[in-house]
C-alpha cells in the first residue's frame, strides 16, 4: 500500500469503492456529494476541489487539508485527510486526521500504516500533537489509534447521539531547539515562608489562576491542574499555590509564555523541559510542561497519594516541618531536601495504580504470558498454538471481540479481560459476553478485577448493550465473592452440547 494524492486514474475503483460503503459516511474522504461522483467529469472536479484545500478551504466553515489515498497499482483502498488546524467544531467532534478504509479492504492494517504516515506529514509541518477521534462503538478505530501512540483525553457526545473519544498522538515536531542548561531569573532566593495549616481557601485561588490561564491560552490545547502541597486538603504547606500547565510543545514560547507573561506572571525559571512562572507576589507557581511528561504524571502521583492517603500525608508534613527548622539560603535546596520521602510514597503510590485500557498490538507477549498463566489456572492443557490464535482474535477485533487490559503505573500488565458482542433476540439488544477474566498471582489483592469488571461495564454503557453477562465455577469462591459486589448471580444452569452429525 503507498498513499498517493487524489487523482483522476482511480475513478473506475473509487465507483467500486463507493458501492461497498452503500451510502455510509466515508470519514477522511472529504466527500461531500456522492451523487455528484457517479460521472467521470463530476469526479475530476471534485479531485481538483480536493488537491485545491491544501492551501485554501473549501468554505468559511473548513480549514485546508492534505488529502491522501491509499491505494495498492490501480486500486483504491481508502482515504486519510490531515487538516492542518482545529476550528470550534473539529475541536470538539472531528479532529485533525479522518481516516476511512473500504470494506474490502479492511483487516490489513492499512489505516495503521497510513496513520503512522500522516503523524510523520503534521510533524513535518510543524505540528507537535494531532487529535483524532473516534466512536466509543468502534473498537477498531481505537486499535488504530492507540497503537499510533494516541492517549486518551476525554470522550464527548455530538449533535447526533454518539460518544466520541477525544484521542492526541503526539508528533516530536518542535518550534525550536529546547534549552539544554538551566536559567533561574533572578538566581537563587533563602526560603523565607514558613508553613500553615490547610486554608480550603488555596483551592479558590487555584481556580482563579486556572481561570486566568485558561483565558490567556484560550484556544489551546492546554491541560491544567492544582498540585503541591496546598492541593492536598489537610496537609500543612507553604501559602503558595502551584499550577501545572500541559503544553503541545515546551519550546514554542510565542504559544504559551507571551500570553502569560501579557497576563500579569513573571518567568523564573527555564530549563529542559519546564518553564515556570510566577506572580509577582510570590504566592502562585505554574509549571509548564508538554503533554505527557513524565513529571506531570509523577506530580499527579504524589498529590493523589496524599489525598488518600492519611499516614504518607502525615509523615510527608511531619518531613517538611523537620526540614523548616533549619534556614535555607535557597529554596532549590529545601525542596531537593523532601527528594527521598517524595520518592518512598511516589514508590508505593506507582504500585497500587491499577489502570484499565484497550489491548494494544505492543502487548502481544505479556498478554499471551499471562493468558498461557489463565489456561493453567483453570487446568486446560499448555498449548502455543491456542494462546497465539486468541491473542490474534482479540487483538484484532475478530468474532466481535475486544480485549482489555489492567497495567500498573510502569505500563506492567497485571490482568485482562475478553469480552463479546452477542445479540439478545428475547429483548432486541445487544450485550457483551465476558469470555475470560484473569489477574497475574503476584497482583492480586489490589482491585484488578473489579477495576476490569467496570471499565467492562462502562464499555457496555458506551455502547447501549443491555448487560454484561460470563459464567464462573461454582466453588470458585474468591472470585465469587468479587462478582457478588459488582454483579447479581441468575438461576440459569449452564449446558455444553458436543457437536454432531446425528
Amino acid at each position: 500500500m503507498e498513499l498517493v494524492a487524489p487523482s483522476p486514474e482511480y475513478y473506475p475503483s473509487f465507483r467500486r469503492a463507493l458501492q461497498e460503503w452503500d451510502g455510509a459516511h466515508q470519514d477522511g474522504a472529504g466527500i461531500r456529494d456522492a451523487a455528484a461522483l457517479q460521472d467521470r467529469a463530476g469526479f475530476e472536479r471534485w479531485v481538483d476541489q480536493l488537491l485545491a484545500e491544501e492551501t485554501t478551504p473549501a468554505s468559511p466553515d473548513h480549514v485546508t487539508c492534505t488529502y491522501r489515498w491509499m491505494v495498492q497499482g490501480d486500486e483504491y483502498l481508502g482515504s486519510i485527510a490531515l487538516r492542518h488546524e482545529l476550528n470550534d467544531f473539529l475541536r470538539s467532534y472531528g479532529g485533525h486526521v479522518g481516516y476511512g478504509v473500504r470494506p474490502s479492504a479492511r483487516g490489513r492494517g492499512l489505516a495503521s500504516a497510513a496513520l503512522a504516515e500522516v503523524v510523520r506529514a503534521a510533524a513535518e509541518r510543524g505540528l507537535p500533537e494531532v487529535m483524532l477521534t473516534c466512536d466509543a462503538t468502534n473498537p477498531a478505530s481505537r486499535r488504530v489509534i492507540e497503537h499510533a501512540g494516541g492517549r486518551y483525553e476525554r470522550s464527548v457526545v455530538d449533535p447526533d447521539g454518539h460518544t466520541l473519544l477525544h484521542h492526541w498522538i503526539r508528533t516530536g515536531a518542535h518550534a525550536h531547539p529546547d534549552v539544554t542548561e538551566v536559567d533561574i531569573v533572578g538566581g537563587p532566593e533563602p526560603l523565607t515562608v514558613g508553613l500553615q495549616d490547610h486554608d480550603p481557601a488555596w483551592s479558590a485561588r487555584y481556580e482563579e489562576h486556572r481561570a486566568r490561564i485558561a483565558h490567556a491560552l484560550d484556544g489551546q490545547h492546554v491541560t491544567i491542574e492544582h498540585i503541591g502541597s496546598t492541593s492536598v486538603p489537610g496537609l500543612a504547606a507553604k501559602p503558595i499555590v502551584d499550577v501545572a500547565v500541559a503544553v503541545p510543545d515546551v519550546t514554542d514560547e510565542a504559544a504559551y509564555l507571551t500570553p502569560l507573561l501579557a497576563a500579569g506572571y513573571e518567568l523564573r525559571v527555564r530549563e529542559p523541559g519546564h518553564r515556570l512562572v510566577r506572580t509577582p507576589e510570590r504566592d502562585a507557581h505554574v509549571h509548564v510542561y508538554e503533554h505527557g511528561a513524565a513529571e506531570l504524571d509523577d506530580y499527579l502521583l504524589l498529590r493523589d497519594q496524599l489525598r488518600r492517603d492519611d499516614t504518607d500525608r502525615q509523615r510527608y508534613e511531619d518531613t517538611k516541618r523537620a526540614l523548616m527548622e533549619r534556614s535555607w539560603d535557597d529554596t532549590n535546596a529545601y525542596a531537593d531536601a523532601k527528594t527521598a520521602v517524595i520518592t518512598d510514597i511516589r514508590s508505593r503510590a506507582r504500585a497500587a495504580v491499577v489502570r484499565i485500557r484497550p489491548v494494544r498490538s505492543t502487548d502481544a507477549a505479556a498478554w499471551q504470558a499471562l493468558y498461557a498463566g489463565y489456561r493453567a489456572f483453570y487446568r486446560l492443557p499448555e498449548d502455543t498454538e491456542a494462546v497465539r490464535t486468541t491473542w490474534q482474535w482479540v487483538s484484532t477485533g475478530a468474532h466481535g471481540l475486544t480485549g482489555l487490559v489492567a497495567e500498573d503505573a510502569d505500563g506492567h500488565l497485571l490482568g485482562f479481560a475478553d469480552l463479546r458482542r452477542f445479540a439478545r433476540p428475547s429483548s432486541a439488544t445487544t450485550g457483551l459476553y465476558l469470555d475470560d477474566l484473569f489477574t497475574a498471582p503476584d497482583a492480586r489483592g489490589r482491585g484488578v478485577a473489579t477495576a476490569l469488571l467496570h471499565e467492562a461495564a462502562a464499555t457496555a454503557a458506551a455502547e447501549g448493550a443491555s448487560v454484561v453477562r460470563w459464567i464462573t465455577a461454582e466453588d470458585n469462591a474468591t472470585a465469587r465473592a468479587v462478582y457478588d459486589r459488582v454483579a447479581a448471580a441468575t438461576p440459569w444452569v449452564t449446558y455444553d452440547m458436543r457437536p454432531s452429525a446425528d
